[in-house]
């Protein structure tokens, strides 16, 4: 995870209509704004019984419209008046009143449903009853108190249909809860009402990406791949959206998508990070890609030249083509086939000098070397190489290499290879940016150590501009 998915609030109350904020004000009942069939007579009580709690003085008067109303508006639809919009319109207008809002919306959806040209009037009303609410729960999330604004937003949430901010600012109350779940649901909810221009579109934004982004911290890598996907159709060259596209297709086994999810990844290097290639070499490699590994660890390498893995990768990659290992027994190569893999010796070769500068006492490095200078016929330089190995009186091997919260932190071992007890010399750690310049040094080594014995290293950095790391010996 590369980017942090708990979005930054930044809110303002959202005022009702003129309309609202005076009946909120006044108690005031507004009729009806669109054609209704009020014939019935229960509906027509029910009607004045909704008037009658919308306008009571007291919540004894309000309670006994409110329970009226619901008990003939239950009457009218035993009576058959159940496709009939004008008692699922003053139902849903009396469950407000009880602020029972997940009631009030299912019936507003009844009432839209058998009266579409009602529509407008019903988002009036359940304006009417969001409103305070969601302002409610701006005014806690400014004010610190995430537990109030999420209980205020939560119950704005049951009834607001076309207001994307409440299930935005409610998601990222989730997130910060720790509840990804209802976080990503909610995120969800926000993209699918469509409202990303304007004042919206930042928040719209956040919330395709996160929504992809959760998926892919719940490891649910199909859902992941289709919201990050969606993402990418808006914003096709956000970094982590085409690093965590290539991410989730390969862990959901789906090879095929994830190698060109991984071309995307090379396409896009001037805005990805030399890791982010380097790790796209990996993934190519493991599917045997080894020409696609090639091209993304050159790449990687030349925002890094001196990164130790990228070039010990690198030259794996050279080596899985100049000596394949699926050749059927017996068959010969074509002249063609011999071409391309003596120049991947050569390129090999090439690489494995670099990695041996940089890593120059590791022996899996140096047998890089002595098999690149096999490959390339020099048996000189190959036994020379190998004879080297077996003298090797100790091996240093960095296990770590990581970002830390100051800087960069490096853990390694240093083992001794010989018979007899050995003091291990001078090392000079040396720490550098992307040109090769020395940013910090550390000296290491000076132990006596058993056979076989190794003696650990490590070191927290605070240097700015560090980017990889190279040893050698303290010749002073």
């Amino acid at each position: 995870m590369k980017r942090m998915v708990l979005v930054s609030v930044t809110v303002a109350a959202l005022a009702g209509s003129a309309d609202i904020a005076a009946a909120q004000g006044l108690n005031l009942y507004i009729p009806p704004d669109c054609e209704l069939d009020m014939q019935h007579f229960l509906v027509r009580n029910a009607a004045l019984y909704v008037k009658a709690g919308t306008e009571a003085r007291s919540p004894e008067q309000r309670d006994g419209a409110v329970q009226d109303a619901h008990r003939v508006l239950l009457d009218a639809l035993e009576a058959g008046e159940e496709g009939n919009a004008s008692v699922w319109y003053f139902l849903g207008r009396n469950y407000t009143l009880t602020s029972d809002l997940a009631g009030a919306d299912s019936a507003f959806r009844r009432a839209e449903a058998l009266a579409p040209d009602c529509a407008s009037d019903i988002d009036t009303h359940r304006r009417f009853a969001w409103v305070p609410l969601y302002n409610d729960g701006i005014t806690a999330m400014q004010d610190g108190d995430a537990e109030a604004a999420a209980t205020a937003l939560a119950e704005a949430n049951k009834i607001a249909t076309t207001e994307p901010f409440i299930p935005y600012y409610l998601a990222s109350i989730r997130l910060q809860e720790q509840n990804i779940q209802e976080a990503v649901g909610l995120f969800k909810k926000m993209v699918e009402m469509g409202q990303s221009e304007g004042e919206y579109e930042e928040a719209y934004l956040i919330s395709l990406f996160n929504a992809g982004r959760l998926h892919h911290m719940s490891q649910q890598w199909d859902s992941a791949a289709v919201w990050y996907a969606r993402y990418r159709v808006v914003v096709p060259d956000d970094r982590d959206a085409i690093t965590g596209l290539a991410t989730v297709l390969e862990a959901a086994g789906r090879i095929g998508e994830a190698v060109t999810a991984h071309d995307t990844v090379m396409a896009h290097a001037d805005v990805v990070t030399a890791l982010d290639l380097f790790s796209t070499g990996v993934s190519l490699f493991r599917y045997e890609r080894f020409e696609r590994a090639i091209r993304a660890f050159n790449l990687g390498l030349e925002k890094n030249p001196y990164y130790r893995d990228g070039l010990f990768n690198l030259t794996q990659s050279y080596f899985g083509i100049a000596n394949p290992s699926d050749e059927p027994e017996g068959t010969e190569p074509t002249p063609e086939e011999m071409e391309v893999r003596q120049e991947a010796s050569v390129e090999m070769l090439a690489a494995a000098k670099r990695l041996t500068k940089i890593d120059p006492f590791n022996e899996s490095s140096m047998r890089l070397l002595a098999a690149a200078y096999q490959m390339t016929g020099d048996q000189d330089s190959t036994m020379a190489w190998l004879e080297r190995i077996e003298m090797l009186p100790y091996e240093v091997t960095v296990e770590q290499f990581q970002p830390s919260a100051n800087g960069y932190q490096l853990r390694g071992e240093v083992t001794n290879l010989m018979e007899d007890p050995l003091t291990i010399p001078g090392l000079i750690m040396e720490f550098v940016d992307a040109e090769g310049k020395v940013i910090e040094s550390e000296t290491f080594g000076g132990d006596t150590l058993d056979p076989e014995e190794a003696g650990s290293f490590q070191f927290d950095l605070v240097g700015e501009g560090i980017q990889a790391w190279r040893y050698r010996l303290n010749r002073d």
